[in-house]
C-alpha cells in the first residue's frame, strides 16, 4: 500500500490511462448493463477513475460505493466526487477488500447492490479467488465485472512481433511497478463462480474485461 500512497496525488497521471487502460476500463463498462438508479461497488476504486463510467449509467439518482484501503487514494476519489457530483449520495469505505461484509452495507433507499467492479485492482490481492466467492456468496443475482492485466500475446494494432518485443516488456514492467501480478488471470475465477460470463480482450490481449452474474439466493 505504500507505493499507492506515495504516488496518489499523481496516480492519474502515471498510471497509463489514456494510452492503455482507459480502453480495458471501457471494454468492461460496455459488459454492464446497468440502469439508472442502480447502486454499484467499486473495489479497490482507487483515485475513482471507473466513477464517471458508473455515473453514465447508473444517472444523478444512482449511487457508487468505493472501497479502498488506501486513505490517500480514497482522498482522491472523494475530490473526484466533491468536483462533479457534491451532494450526491456516493459513499467510500476504508477496508481491505479480503474483509468486506457485502451484505452488511448500508445501500438505505437506493436498494441492493446491482453491480460489483473490480478494474485491476484483484491482480494486487493475494487471493482474489476469496474476495469473488465472498461477494457472489453475499449478494446475490448481482454483476460482476472483471478487468485486469495479462501477458500480451500480439493480437491487436502492434502486431505479434511488436508485441512479443515491445509490448510485453513493458506490460510486465508496469505490473512490477504497481505490485500487480501479471499472471493472476482473476477474470478465470470468476468462470468458475459466475459460469453465465462474456469476455472481451483489447492492447493485444494484455486486458481482459469478464462479467458474470452471481448466482440467485
Amino acid at each position: 500500500m505504500q507505493k499507492y500512497t506515495a504516488s496518489a496525488r499523481f496516480y492519474d497521471l502515471i498510471s497509463a490511462e489514456w494510452p492503455v487502460y482507459r480502453r480495458g476500463r471501457a471494454a468492461g463498462m460496455a459488459l454492464l448493463d446497468l440502469t439508472v438508479g442502480d447502486t454499484v461497488v467499486d473495489l479497490g476504486c482507487g483515485t475513482g477513475l471507473n466513477f464517471p463510467w458508473l455515473w453514465r449509467q447508473i444517472g444523478p439518482s444512482g449511487r457508487v460505493i468505493g472501497i479502498d484501503r488506501s486513505p490517500d487514494m480514497l482522498a482522491q476519489a472523494a475530490r473526484r466526487i466533491a468536483r462533479h457530483r457534491p451532494g450526491s449520495a456516493d459513499q467510500l469505505i476504508r477496508s481491505d477488500c479480503a474483509d468486506v461484509d457485502f451484505a452488511a452495507i448500508d445501500t438505505g433507499e437506493h436498494g441492493p447492490v446491482r453491480a460489483v467492479v473490480a478494474t485491476y485492482a484483484l491482480s494486487l490481492m493475494p487471493d482474489p479467488h476469496s474476495v469473488l466467492q465472498r461477494v457472489c456468496a453475499q449478494l446475490p443475482d448481482a454483476a460482476v465485472l472483471v478487468v485486469d492485466m495479462a501477458q500480451p500475446v500480439g493480437r491487436g494494432p502492434l502486431g505479434t512481433a511488436l508485441t512479443r518485443w515491445v509490448g510485453a516488456p513493458l506490460a510486465r514492467a508496469a505490473c512490477r511497478a504497481g505490485g500487480a501480478d501479471i499472471t493472476a488471470r482473476p477474470w478465470l475465477h470468476l468462470h468458475t463462480l459466475a459460469p453465465d460470463h462474456r469476455d472481451v480482450e483489447v492492447c493485444g490481449g494484455h486486458i481482459h474485461a469478464c462479467v458474470g452474474r452471481s448466482p440467485s439466493s
